[in-house]
C-alpha cells in the first residue's frame, strides 16, 4: 500500500511572483527615498556647522578687536586720569605749602601791628597842651593801616587757599575712584579678551552686564571728560584770581 504525507500549510493568503516582485522594488523606494533623504540632512548639517565655525570664528576675530580697541581706550584714560591725578596731588602740595608760609607771615604781622599800636597810645597818653598833628603820627597811623590791609589780604589768600585746597581734595579723591573703577574694568576686560570655546565656567547669562538703557560709550566718554576738565580747571582757577587780589599779595 502506498503511505501519503500530510502537507501543512500556514493559513496565509498566496501572492504571485509578479507582486512579490513589486513589494520588494517598493521597499527599495522607499530605502532609496530614506537614504537621499538622510544624506541631504547630513549634508545641510554640515553645511550648517561650517557655516556656524566660520561665523563663530569671524565674530571671535572682529570681537576680540573690539575688545583690544576697548582696552586701549580704558588705559588711555586711565593714564591721563593718574597723570591728572599726580598733578592734583602736586598743586595740593604746593597749595599747603604756600598757604603755610602765609599763615606764618600773617602771624609775623602781629608784633609790628601790636608796637604801632602801642605806639600810637603812648603818643595819645600825652597832656592836651601836647596833643599836636605832627609827622610822626601820620607815619605811624599810615603803618597801622597798612599793616591791617595786609593782614586782611592775607587772611582772604588764606581762605582762598583753603577753599581751594578743599576743592582740590574733592578732585583728587573722584579721579582716586575713577582709577579704581578703570583697573576692575581693564581687569574684567582682559579676563573676557582671554575667555575661549574651551574656557570653564562659561554659561549662559539672562542679563550679564545690567547696563541702563539710557547709558551709551558716548555718555561714558563725556563723563570722563567732565572729570578730567574739571580736575584741570579746578587746578588752574587759583591761577585765575581778581587782579586786584594779585596785586594787593605782591604788595606785600
Amino acid at each position: 500500500m502506498d503511505a501519503s504525507i500530510p502537507v501543512f500549510e500556514k493559513p496565509h493568503p498566496r501572492i504571485s511572483v509578479l507582486d512579490w516582485t513589486r513589494n520588494i522594488q517598493r521597499l527599495q523606494n522607499e530605502a532609496r527615498l530614506h537614504r537621499f533623504e538622510s544624506y541631504e540632512l547630513r549634508q545641510r548639517a554640515n553645511q550648517l556647522r561650517n557655516e556656524t565655525s566660520v561665523t563663530t570664528r569671524w565674530d571671535t576675530y572682529v570681537n576680540n578687536e573690539l575688545m583690544r580697541d576697548r582696552i586701549f581706550e580704558v588705559d588711555s584714560w586711565r593714564e591721563n586720569q593718574r597723570f591728572t591725578r599726580e598733578q592734583v596731588r602736586d598743586e595740593i602740595r604746593a597749595l599747603k605749602e604756600e598757604k603755610n608760609a602765609t599763615e606764618l607771615h600773617l602771624e609775623s604781622l602781629q608784633i609790628p601791628l601790636m608796637v604801632v599800636s602801642q605806639c600810637l597810645s603812648n603818643r595819645d597818653q600825652r597832656v592836651p597842651p601836647e596833643l599836636t598833628r605832627d609827622q610822626l603820627g601820620e607815619e605811624l597811623r599810615k603803618e597801622l593801616h597798612i599793616i591791617e590791609n595786609s593782614k586782611r589780604v592775607l587772611t582772604d589768600v588764606c581762605h582762598m587757599g583753603w577753599q581751594k585746597i578743599k576743592d582740590l581734595t574733592n578732585v583728587f579723591c573722584r579721579l582716586e575712584r575713577e582709577i579704581q573703577n578703570k583697573d576692575d574694568c581693564l581687569m574684567l576686560e582682559y579676563h573676557v579678551k582671554d575667555l575661549t570655546r574651551e574656557s570653564s565656567e562659561i554659561s549662559y547669562k539672562v542679563d550679564p552686564t545690567r547696563i541702563p538703557p539710557e547709558s551709551s560709550v558716548d555718555l561714558w566718554g563725556v563723563l570722563l571728560r567732565e572729570v578730567v576738565v574739571w580736575g584741570v580747571s579746578t587746578n588752574t582757577a587759583w591761577w585765575t584770581k581778581p587782579p586786584s587780589v594779585w596785586e594787593e599779595t605782591r604788595a606785600l
